[in-house]
């Protein structure tokens, strides 16, 4: 090789120098771009989110359309036999049934499973589970994932403690009827807090100054939480308190105190139940 091709090969080679210089740049583009990347993926996440809740709240129409208006059954946890629940079980972490799929699309009595699919399975429980939620739990000495992160308002599908809180519970379809003059869209489903989930229902406090949140949304798409309604819609809500949106521990927790006056309970409340008629509302 003569000294003419030696030069070029030197010259075209890239000093360690240049090498770092390329490799900065790289990390900091890299840095520019993940957040924009992981905010892509909490949307997409929220979308499948959305779509989830409109799959279940559409199962939880057909039911009552194949049984005379009923409601979806939603008796609370620890009812007398035989406990009437769309999912029999809890979900509170270290819960071994909370990672069973056939409390949620089993062959048993008030399964949400046959509305979902011709062949219930692991796939079709999917639509319970945010694709956001990813707090483990832990059984032994594993980590396991629960199947469900969605909650049925507790005052729908039972009337189980109406006397006791003054809420109207709406076992059928002419409950709802009652009221639907003073607010139409009353929430059914909603995405619920990785360590306030436990029971099936979805629970808020109704007491004048002390509200609270028994059980807390979720607020994992960016402080925003999924709800579906009755006329089937879904949406995405923004979180506006603090309160509302505490970050998720693994550690089983019993929601929020005494928020008030917070615009999210308040919010909540308006479409979680009304008054019953010995409470003067309606």
């Amino acid at each position: 090789m003569n000294a003419g091709s030696n030069t070029r090969a030197k010259a075209s080679a890239f000093t360690l120098i240049e090498l770092m210089v390329v490799i900065a740049i790289i990390a900091i583009l890299a840095g520019l771009l993940l957040p924009a990347l992981a905010q892509g993926r909490r949307r997409a996440e929220g979308v499948v989110c959305l779509s989830n809740l409109r799959q279940i709240t559409l199962g939880w129409s057909q039911y009552a359309l194949d049984n005379q208006d009923w409601f979806l059954p939603n008796d609370p946890w620890g009812g007398l036999p035989p406990w009437r629940s769309w999912c029999p079980t809890l979900m509170n972490y270290g819960q071994r049934d909370g990672t069973n799929v056939w409390f949620l699309v089993g062959d048993h009595p008030y399964s949400l499973g046959r509305y979902l699919g011709s062949h219930p399975s692991a796939t079709t429980a999917r639509v319970f589970k945010c694709p956001s939620d990813r707090t483990p739990t832990k059984i032994g000495a594993r980590n396991y994932q629960r199947v469900r992160s969605v909650s049925l308002n507790s005052r729908v599908g039972t009337k189980v403690g109406e006397s006791l809180t003054g809420l109207m519970g709406f076992e059928k379809q002419t409950d709802l009827d009652r009221i639907r003059h003073l607010r139409p869209d009353h929430f059914v489903f909603a995405d619920e807090h990785a360590d306030t989930i436990g029971p099936p229902g979805f629970y808020l406090n109704f007491n004048i100054g002390k509200q609270s949140f028994p059980s807390l949304p979720s607020s994992r798409h960016g402080g925003s939480g999924t709800l579906s309604f009755m006329d089937g819609r879904a949406e995405l809500h923004r979180w506006l308190e603090p309160s509302t949106r505490p970050p998720e521990t693994g550690v089983l927790r019993m929601g929020s105190g005494n928020v008030y006056p917070s615009r999210d309970s308040l919010w909540m409340l308006e479409r979680y139940s009304k008054g019953t008629a010995a409470f003067g509302d309606p």
